[in-house]
C-alpha cells in the first residue's frame, strides 16, 4: 500500500490527557475489547475499562471478535442474578468453540455484586452466584510521554505499546481524523535528518496530527524527538478474533444449568 498525506483537521486531539476521562466514543475502530474478571460484575482496570452495559454494542462487539450471539443472546428474569450485568462471555452449545457472548439486562447490579446485597438469600443464606466473563470497552489509542524514545515502557501508559507498524499508524490517523495537512505522512520523506526531530514510529506532533518516523539504517535514536508517541492495546485483546478460550465448570446459559465443558 502507498501511504500519502490526507485529509485534514484543525481541532485539538480528541483522545483525552486523562486516562480517566477518556470517553469510549461510537466510532469502533477506535475501540478495544478485553475481558475482565471472571465469575463477577467487574472490569480488570475500573478506571480505563467500561462494562457494555447497551445490547446493541455488546451484539457489535460479537461481530468484531468473531464470536457467536446465540438466539437466545438476552437473558430472561430468572437468569438475571446468575450473570454478569449487562455484556458477557460464558460458555454455550451454539458455537463451534463453546463460547458466545450474551446480554444481561438487569437494571441494578446482580445480587452477588451488590454491596450489600439486596435480593432475598437461598435458603442456606447465600446469594447466587454469578458466572460469566464480563465483555469490556477501552480506548485502543492513548498517547505517550511527550519526546519519548524506545526504552523501558516506550513512554506509553500500562496496557498499550508504541505503535512502529507504518500502515497502521495511517489507519490510525483516518480513525481519529488526526491526518495532517500539507506535510509528509513520512517525515523523512524530504530530509532524513528529521529523522532526529520526532519520537520514533507513530507520533503526534504539534500541530495535532499524526505522523510516521521511521527507523533508519545505521541512525541512532531521534536527539531531540518533539511529540507525543501513539501507543496501541496491547493483549489480552479481542478485537480481531478471541484470544484464548477460557474452559472449566460454569453455568450454561441455554438451559440454566451447571455443566462442563470441555
Amino acid at each position: 500500500m502507498e501511504i500519502s498525506a490526507a485529509g485534514s483537521i484543525q481541532s485539538t486531539p480528541r483522545l483525552s490527557d486523562d486516562p480517566a476521562a477518556s470517553a469510549l466514543e461510537d466510532n469502533e475502530c477506535r475501540i478495544d475489547y478485553t475481558l475482565g474478571k471472571a465469575d463477577s460484575c467487574e472490569c480488570e482496570d475500573p478506571t480505563k475499562h467500561h462494562v457494555i452495559l447497551e445490547e446493541k454494542k455488546c451484539r457489535d462487539a460479537a461481530l468484531l471478535v468473531g464470536i457467536t450471539a446465540p438466539d437466545n443472546f438476552v437473558l430472561t428474569e430468572d437468569l438475571y442474578n446468575h450473570h454478569p450485568r449487562g455484556c458477557f462471555k460464558d460458555n454455550c452449545r451454539s458455537d463451534s468453540n463453546s463460547q458466545c457472548y450474551f446480554f444481561n439486562p438487569i437494571g441494578n447490579l446482580p445480587a452477588q455484586c451488590a454491596h450489600p446485597p439486596f435480593f432475598p438469600p437461598q435458603p442456606d443464606g447465600s446469594q447466587p452466584e454469578v458466572h460469566g466473563i464480563p465483555v469490556c470497552r477501552r480506548e485502543m489509542f492513548e498517547y505517550g510521554t511527550p519526546g519519548a524514545n524506545p526504552g523501558a515502557n516506550d513512554g506509553c501508559p500500562d496496557g498499550y505499546e508504541r505503535e512502529t507498524d507504518e500502515n497502521k499508524c495511517f489507519h490510525a490517523s483516518v480513525c481519529m481524523s488526526l491526518e495532517c495537512q500539507g506535510s509528509e505522512f513520512i517525515v523523512t520523506t524530504k530530509n532524513q535528518s528529521r529523522h532526529d526531530d520526532f519520537p520514533l514510529g507513530c507520533f503526534l506532533n504539534q500541530d495535532n496530527c499524526i505522523q510516521y518516523n521511521p527507523k533508519l539504517v545505521n541512525w541512532l535514536a531521534p536527539s531531540n524527538p518533539i511529540g507525543r508517541p501513539l501507543c496501541r492495546a496491547t493483549p489480552p485483546s479481542m478485537r480481531i478474533h478471541e484470544m484464548s478460550k477460557t474452559g472449566g465448570t460454569t453455568e450454561h446459559v441455554e438451559n440454566g444449568v451447571k455443566s462442563n465443558v470441555p
